[in-house]
């Protein structure tokens, strides 16, 4: 766990806060966003903090932090099975320097379960579209973690 830490405090910290050159476009290094995530009978929120590490003439590179809440229910009684809190670390790789990207991403979700009592980490893998302008402005994300099934979601937040 020291280690994850450590890795990110590194990469969240790195010369030049705000954006990248790349030839002569300037890449944004931030973006903030909050994500809804819906697939039957699971619910869970995050909000997500994303920081740029590298790029290719073709990849882009961001390691990604995330806290979140999930809720779990019973589908026909309606009940409420297990909720709890997530911590979602992740590499995000946009194919493609243009506006519009496909994304992956590969990482690692801790999660918190009955109110702290358990601890699990569970593994992530992502595939997306995601509209991010390259000098910043509004990111819109369509995203389905196939780790977990088809479990769809929705982003909205803000590159700078």
């Amino acid at each position: 766990m020291k280690k994850i830490f450590l890795f990110l405090i590194v990469v969240f910290l790195q010369k030049g806060a705000f954006t990248q050159s790349f030839g002569n476009t300037e890449l944004i290094a931030n973006c903030a966003y909050t994500e809804l995530s819906y697939a039957g009978k699971i619910m869970a929120a995050t909000i997500n903090y994303e920081r740029y590490t590298g790029h290719t003439d073709y990849l882009t590179f961001y390691a990604k932090l995330a806290v979140g809440y999930y809720k779990i229910n019973n589908a026909i009684e309606g009940t409420q099975v297990d909720d709890g809190y997530m911590v979602p670390i992740t590499i995000q790789t946009l194919l493609f320097n243009t506006p519009s990207h496909v994304e992956l991403g590969i990482g690692v979700n801790i999660v918190y379960e009955n109110l702290l009592e358990t601890i699990s980490v569970h593994p992530i893998v992502n595939l997306g579209y995601r509209i991010q302008p390259l000098r910043g402005g509004l990111v819109l994300r369509f995203n389905a973690y196939l780790s977990h099934g088809p479990f769809p979601g929705l982003s909205i937040g803000y590159a700078f």
